[in-house]
């Protein structure tokens, strides 16, 4: 008797999450390919799933690279073809990957646009939630310099939070951030 093991969408999780890391998302894109071609072929255990795009986003921010943003909005991209809904954990984890972008103010800028640009797709499929505002907090925390522009970006931000009713510890730790880098100056 032949024991078949199939693949499953875990163990090709985890590969995503590998070629993620390491900022092959052209690979990544042939790799969730072959997933939809196997699904097709009756293997419905491999579809990309949720889990599989955040394990991608989740991988680019763990290492600051120049076009972490322009990778993490292909990879939302794709997941909106794959995908019949798009939550919160997903939009957070693609920000997230934004604010690890590095480079000069340019590249920082533009990682800026492409954070509140997914951000305002969350507030529009009205996915977003506590995390998503402490990533936005991140994201201008990191990707911005001029202390007046981001005191007024994260404060605004902060503003919207609160009235939407969102504030929580992840929020405050967040915000703990710029509250640290203005201690002792007056803020702008």
């Amino acid at each position: 008797q032949t024991t078949t093991i199939l693949p499953t969408v875990v163990g090709f999780s985890a590969g995503l999450g590998v070629l993620g890391k390491y900022n092959r998302v052209g690979e990544v894109a042939t790799f969730l390919g072959k997933m939809n071609e196997l699904s097709s072929s009756g293997i419905p255990e491999v579809k990309p799933d949720e889990g599989c795009y955040v394990s991608i986003l989740a991988s680019l921010s763990s290492r600051q690279q120049r076009d972490s943003a322009l990778q993490a909005q292909r990879i939302l991209e794709m997941s909106k073809q794959d995908l019949s809904s798009l939550t919160s954990a997903l939009f957070n984890a693609a920000i997230n990957a934004c604010a690890s972008t590095s480079g000069d103010n340019s590249n920082r800028r533009k990682a800026l646009e492409i954070s509140f640009n997914i951000f305002e797709q969350t507030k529009e499929l009205r996915s977003v939630d506590s995390i998503s505002y402490g990533m936005m907090i991140r994201a201008c925390m990191r990707l911005v310099d001029d202390d007046g522009i981001k005191y007024k970006l994260v404060k605004s931000i902060f503003h919207l939070c609160v009235k939407n009713a969102l504030v929580n510890d992840f929020v405050l730790k967040e915000m703990g951030h710029l509250s640290q880098k203005i201690a002792g100056k007056k803020a702008p």
